[in-house]
């Protein structure tokens, strides 16, 4: 498979189903319960990352692929060079993605997931325990299809497992949507330098 053959792709479209939760685990009610990342200026991150509505990119190089998402700054870095996972990998938005070609499908196992990022469809945060196993394959030119099984063992009962499909685009870059961390002003910031005493 070449970069010709995946291009860039556009977002997800589909829908996760709804995770099965632990009783101890399921979403609190209340306004400040499992409040969103996007309302605290933090990314999504894995794996809830992937099923957002925005564009992303697919950048393919010798042994690593690389998904820059709209949503900045994450990057997901996917390791196709035949290593493992990092021997004691520090916990992160992205995780630790380590990947290998099976014909036409891109494995992608994603270890080190921050218990700071969230599920997909959701407000509800990770555990800390949460391992992710991709399959990135075209269903045909125009569609890329990603079956993701997520197993949290303090979060679910079980695996969790559903489907994206994601479009290609005619747009030949992916933008990058930054949270605005002057998100309570009432308008533009004051860069009005202070007065000297």
């Amino acid at each position: 498979m070449s970069d010709e053959d995946f291009g860039r792709l556009f977002a997800p479209g589909g829908a996760a189903a709804i995770a099965p939760y632990q009783d101890s685990y399921a979403p609190a009610k209340g306004a400040d319960a499992h409040k969103g990342n996007a309302s605290q200026c933090l990314p999504t991150g894995m794996p809830g990352i992937m099923g957002v509505p925005l564009g992303y990119e697919f950048l393919f190089n010798p042994g690593r692929v690389t998904i820059l998402a709209e949503e900045g700054p994450l990057i997901r870095r996917i390791y196709t060079d035949g290593r493992g996972h990092a021997a004691d990998p520090d916990p992160s938005y992205a995780g630790d993605s380590v990947g290998q070609w099976q014909d036409n499908v891109l494995v992608v196992d994603t270890v080190a997931i921050s218990p700071k990022t969230q599920f997909v469809g959701g407000k509800v945060k990770t555990s800390g325990s949460t391992h992710v196993i991709e399959r990135f394959y075209l269903s045909d030119r125009n569609h890329l299809r990603v079956d993701t099984e997520v197993d949290d063992p303090i979060a679910l009962t079980k695996a969790w497992r559903y489907s994206w499909t994601y479009k290609r685009s005619d747009v030949h870059f992916v933008e990058s949507y930054y949270c605005d961390d002057d998100r309570d002003s009432a308008g533009e910031p004051n860069l009005t330098p202070p007065e000297s005493n």
